[in-house]
């Protein structure tokens, strides 16, 4: 922790979020998801407090929107952002990998998951996870499905699902990322699926845990969604 951060104990704004950009990326070309990311985990780091807005994607997008009307960023193509050098602004870039390496930001545990597949392309992403107990008692059951939780976002997965599963007796698995422009209407696709299916799992929290796999979602994805369909 930073005992300096002049926003240390404050939660995250898109003012704050403007200076860190500038700050650390400047002379960088990125996309929206790698910047939500790296901004958030500078804030965390130095002692700053999580964003109180429940999407932070839209804080940064505000802020990303500030910084272009300015002049200092650019949008050269769709999900991506080039920070513009300001020699005004002291550049602390060298000091990035030490603020994201060292610390460790809540809920994370600075723990990598498994990713079993990755399709599409774009700067948002549905995920698939599951935790491996699932699968074991499933397979050995003779089923090929089991419980697997679908879920959207405009961040990197895992740091949408690390805010998820705090206090669970294992890590998940992270069976399968689509990379989409419109993650919302791609995961509305599957839910929608799966549920005519009866896949739905009623006895579960909440709308997004399913009796598939992630085979199974890619399936629907190749034949629902072929215009998207790009292996990376």
């Amino acid at each position: 922790m930073n005992e300096d951060y002049q926003f240390k104990g404050i939660p995250i704004t898109a003012a704050i979020t403007e200076h860190l950009i500038t700050s650390y990326l400047q002379g960088k070309k990125l996309r929206r998801s790698e910047i939500i990311d790296s901004v958030e985990k500078i804030h965390i780091a130095n002692g700053g407090l999580p964003a109180e807005a429940a999407d932070f994607s839209r804080t940064v997008k505000k802020a990303l929107q500030n910084l272009k009307n300015k002049s200092l960023a650019e949008n050269p193509s769709s999900g991506w952002w080039a920070i513009k050098q300001n020699d005004d602004i002291e550049d602390l870039s060298s000091q990035v990998s030490s603020d994201l390496g060292s610390k460790e930001e809540p809920g994370e545990d600075n723990q990598e998951y498994t990713i079993e597949s990755v399709m599409g392309d774009g700067d948002e992403a549905v995920y698939v996870y599951y935790y491996p107990a699932y699968k074991t008692s499933a397979l050995a059951a003779g089923n090929d499905n089991w419980l697997c939780k679908i879920g959207s976002t405009d961040r990197l997965p895992r740091i949408r699902i690390s805010e998820q599963i705090t206090g669970m007796p294992e890590q998940p698995v992270i069976g399968l990322v689509i990379k989409t422009d419109d993650s919302r209407a791609v995961e509305t696709v599957f839910k929608n699926v799966l549920s005519l299916r009866g896949l739905w799992s009623e006895d579960s929290p909440g709308i997004e845990w399913f009796v598939t796999s992630p085979d199974n979602v890619a399936q629907i994805y190749k034949l629902l969604l072929p215009e998207f369909n790009t292996q990376v």
